[in-house]
């Protein structure tokens, strides 16, 4: 009986993971596909506005833009904003850009590796953060296939692909890399796996500072074992403790290699002398978006626009995790909470949030409140709104507006 009851289980399992690779790479092709046709109609319909990038990015951009026909029309459009960045460190390090230090390198480095097979840095950084959407939409399917069921799951995922935002995903952005990377994490420790989740832990910080909040539900974990029970066992603290170390390990020695090793600025200072951008209070950012909003200003502008999905969806976000906060796992709530609470107080020096409908890509359990909340009628209505967003945001990301 039990050699049968194990066979079963093996088989279950191996359904569930050819199921989650179906559906990942079924609702990638769908985001992939969609953007695909928006960026060719535009390509062949208007052109876009001059680069409003320094001169090195602007060279790069005929550079790429010389690859070819098929190159221009596919693969050039995406060389935007942060992506020119990612590049410039994929292909000179830190030493051309003294400001570059608030990216850290393991995307770059995925970059320059991948970019040895094709010679095309813009290339191989959209490679990478495919392949990586892929891995984070496969892990996902898994997580939330094990801490609810397989139909939460794939909304889930169909309420990732269809984000305002979520053409990040397929760009030469990091956001694809961080959320398979923290996604991971979390699937390492439910499964007990404390050096995996350590190790996924360290590649999520090196890829965004924002990964030291992994160790946040580590010790809410460490602390719930002391509250149930009398006492814990060395081996208990010691599993809990090789990734917060890890972890935090990680996010010192990227500090330390960018201020004592490479002699340049600490990154949170290149914020605000190079980036003006500063720390706010949490409530500032949202209060001066609103301020923004409801004063005099071309409705149709692309800052209104980004300043008005900055502010409904860091405000929504909160509202979702209010809702659902007795649905969600403590681990995932206060993952949420912190990862919310960097993105606020962190605003430009006209005092908005910036960038908020894009860092919000990586909270995954954002999105499992969507899958746990809508019903049948707000599903349509969240989807439709979210398909023409994520369109009217991808144009003016292609026309060099400032979505994210």
């Amino acid at each position: 009986m039990t050699k049968i009851m194990s066979t079963i289980k093996t088989h279950l399992d191996s359904s569930i993971h050819l199921r989650a690779i179906v559906f990942s790479i079924g609702y990638f092709l769908v985001l992939r596909v969609f953007t695909i046709l928006i960026v060719l109609i535009l390509s062949f319909t208007m052109d876009p506005v001059s680069s409003p990038q320094s001169l090195i990015s602007t060279s790069s951009l005929s550079s790429y833009q010389s690859e070819g026909k098929i190159f221009n029309l596919f693969i050039t459009p995406w060389y935007r904003w942060d992506a020119v960045h990612y590049l410039d460190i994929a292909e000179n390090g830190y030493a051309s850009d003294r400001n570059t230090t608030v990216w850290p390198p393991l995307y770059p480095l995925l970059i320059k590796l991948f970019s040895i097979t094709n010679g095309s840095f813009l290339l191989s950084a959209i490679i990478v953060s495919n392949l990586a959407f892929i891995c984070a939409l496969f892990l996902l399917y898994l997580l939330m296939s094990t801490e609810y069921n397989e139909e939460t799951a794939r909304r889930t995922l169909r309420y990732l692909i269809i984000f305002p935002t979520a053409f990040f995903f397929v760009a030469p952005y990091s956001e694809s890399l961080f959320l398979a990377l923290s996604v991971g994490f979390f699937l390492a420790i439910n499964k007990q796996k404390w050096w995996l989740a350590g190790l996924l832990g360290i590649g999520a910080v090196l890829t965004r500072l924002q990964g030291v909040f992994l160790v946040i539900p580590l010790i809410w974990m460490l602390f719930e074992n002391i509250m149930k029970q009398k006492g814990f066992t060395k081996r208990q603290i010691i599993n809990l403790l090789i990734p917060i170390g890890l972890i935090t390990a990680a996010f010192i020695f990227y500090f330390i290699s960018i201020h004592i090793i490479l002699n340049r600025e600490w990154p949170w200072m290149t914020l605000h002398s190079n980036w003006s951008q500063k720390i706010s209070f949490p409530w500032e950012g949202l209060l001066g978006n609103i301020k923004m909003l409801t004063g005099i200003s071309p409705l149709l502008s692309n800052s209104y626009i980004s300043t008005f999905f900055d502010a409904f969806i860091f405000l929504g976000s909160i509202i979702l995790l209010i809702v659902t906060v007795r649905r969600l796992k403590p681990e995932y709530l206060l993952y949420s909470i912190f990862l919310l609470l960097s993105i606020s107080l962190i605003i430009n020096e006209n005092g908005f949030l910036e960038s908020t409908s894009r860092y919000v890509l990586t909270i995954f359990p954002l999105f499992i409140t969507l899958a746990l909340t809508l019903r049948k009628g707000s599903r349509i209505v969240w989807s439709v709104f979210s398909l023409v967003s994520l369109s009217i945001l991808l144009i003016i990301f292609y026309n060099w507006g400032w979505v994210a």
